[in-house]
């Protein structure tokens, strides 16, 4: 039978939710988080009361740093199953509660990466509390949440010293707010914003060595999490603040190469940044007059 060219052809597979979410953890296997991603938003189109396909959805988002849209699905999860009767619950009492303790838990790494972490401290509580919730997540990842929640309470009593040094930086009490900051660090030495600050300080300070050396521990700490996706949440503000202050100190130094390395990645980040475009043709320019001088010597040098 001949095609007509107003007909409809329609995949059957492309319209079943359990075929899309089957697709989607097949590109989750090979990483292939954004592909993943479409997979299950396809599955979610077709049924919205997908909840499998909303977590894995929900998965992808973090290992994408998208955190912010990783905890509006576990947010819909949660609010689908808390609206459920009780005899619609009852009836896959089980498969509820485990989609719930997965989903609270997966919500709880996201509020952290947004640093949301009274929420998460809460949601961590949610499980660790629950007998049923614990037994959903077992012995090991209950252990390893455990660890979180301290890790995540010392983030906070170290974020709290720093915005004592924050009111003394504005208050234009430097040395005051250096104090706070490095009072951070000694309760959580792996915050960023800490020492970011810190780098700061050195550069109104003029100490452009230690500057450098703050900007790039933190720099560091943030590559740590920061994958070759990265770019999929826009999310760059402190690594490019970062950058601007390490490529200043090394221009101070007359580290010309160093400061348009750190140029090229803000302006790689960012291609509108107007500071580091300013900067960059400063230190371009300053470059070249090197290049220039340097050819010129050699050439007089062949001369002679």
């Amino acid at each position: 039978m001949d095609k007509s060219k107003d007909d409809v052809y329609i995949e059957v597979e492309d319209k079943d939710p359990v075929w899309l979410k089957d697709k989607g953890d097949h590109f989750f296997r090979r990483a292939d988080f954004t592909s993943a991603i479409n997979a299950y938003s396809k599955a979610l189109k077709a049924d919205p009361e997908f909840l499998t396909g909303r977590l894995n959805r929900a998965t992808c988002f973090i290992k994408l740093r998208a955190f912010e849209m990783a905890v509006d699905d576990c947010n819909d999860i949660t609010d689908q199953i808390g609206k459920l009767k009780e005899e619609d619950f009852e009836l896959d009492k089980e498969f509820y509660q485990k989609i719930m303790a997965r989903t609270i838990v997966k919500r709880a790494a996201a509020l952290v990466w947004c640093s949301k972490f009274d929420h998460a401290v809460e949601d961590m509580d949610t499980v660790l509390n629950s007998d049923v919730y614990k037994a959903v997540i077992g012995d090991k990842d209950c252990a390893t949440l455990h660890k979180d929640k301290a890790r995540v309470q010392i983030r906070m009593r170290s974020n709290l010293i720093k915005a004592e040094g924050d009111k003394c930086f504005y208050n234009e009490n430097i040395d005051e707010a250096a104090a706070k900051y490095h009072e951070a660090l000694q309760e959580d030495q792996e915050n960023e914003y800490a020492m970011a600050n810190i780098s700061v300080i050195h550069l109104k300070k003029l100490e452009y060595d230690e500057s450098i050396r703050y900007a790039t521990q933190a720099l560091q700490i943030v590559n740590q999490f920061q994958n070759e996706t990265k770019s999929f949440t826009k999310n760059n503000v402190l690594e490019i603040k970062l950058l601007l202050r390490r490529a200043k100190s090394y221009e101070m130094k007359s580290e010309w190469e160093l400061s348009k390395a750190d140029l090229d990645k803000v302006i790689m980040l960012e291609p509108k940044n107007s500071e580091a475009i300013g900067a960059l043709k400063i230190v371009t320019n300053k470059l070249d007059s090197i290049m220039f001088n340097k050819y010129r010597e050699e050439a007089n040098e062949l001369l002679k």
